[in-house]
């Protein structure tokens, strides 16, 4: 009977061990990576919400800073502005370091009594300025407008095709007496749509004291589909 024992060698139980060791850890690794991208996963929808409610945020502080502070949406009433503006059309309009001038469109504070309304006009003349307005058989008239008495007497009509409409179902006259000169600090104001019209040729209306301008108009809003600046001189 022969005996054969067994021997082991160090050198490869040693080796055998590593590998073992090194499995386990290399097996600890990938549980301890599977496990922080489940962390990472699970924290995703809450970072998502957190970065939309931020941002929501910062455009709901621009929204309230940009119309309390530099500009403000009025609605368009009446027909007034056509073909220019028509009703309901929204417009946003600011008053920020304005200085107005001719071709301005602009909304002034109603002082017509039992309307709340905003008003929606273009300026025609400024303060010092002087207006002459001549009305015409077919229910046009032509709009003169310089700086002195004398100019006024040799000025041509302004040229107000690309904005001023005349429509002959109707005709707007005026309250005073022409030429006139614009008192300093005011303005002299039209409809676009000068035959259905309550401008400043009404004593309703009468010349508009600068302060009970809101703005001018920077552009039209709404509808989308008009939307961005109108005609202007």
């Amino acid at each position: 009977m022969s005996f054969n024992p067994q021997i082991t060698d160090p050198a490869s139980e040693d080796s055998n061990n590593n590998q073992q060791v090194v499995l386990d850890y290399v097996s600890a690794l990938d549980k301890e990576t599977e496990e922080e991208k489940a962390k990472e996963n699970n924290k995703k929808p809450i970072a998502m919400l957190y970065d939309l409610f931020e941002t929501f945020a910062f455009a709901a502080c621009f929204v309230l800073l940009f119309f309390g502070f530099i500009a403000r949406p009025a609605k368009v009433v009446g027909a007034s502005m056509e073909n220019t503006l028509a009703e309901n059309d929204i417009v946003i309009v600011s008053k920020v370091l304005y200085e107005p001038e001719y071709g301005d469109i602009i909304v002034l504070q109603n002082r017509v009594a039992d309307r709340s309304d905003p008003i929606i006009k273009r300026v025609i003349a400024t303060e010092g300025q002087w207006v002459n307005i001549i009305f015409h058989a077919d229910r046009t008239m032509s709009v003169y407008v310089a700086n002195s008495e004398q100019e006024l007497a040799k000025a041509e009509p302004l040229n107000e095709s690309n904005y001023a409409v005349y429509k002959r179902d109707a005709l707007v006259l005026s309250d005073l007496d022409y030429p006139i000169q614009v008192p300093d600090g005011y303005v002299f104001v039209l409809g676009d749509n000068r035959n259905h019209s309550l401008d400043s040729r009404s004593d309703a209306i009468g010349f508009v004291h600068y302060r009970n301008i809101v703005g001018r108009m920077l552009f039209r809003f709404l509808p989308y589909e008009k939307f961005g600046p109108v005609a202007m001189p």
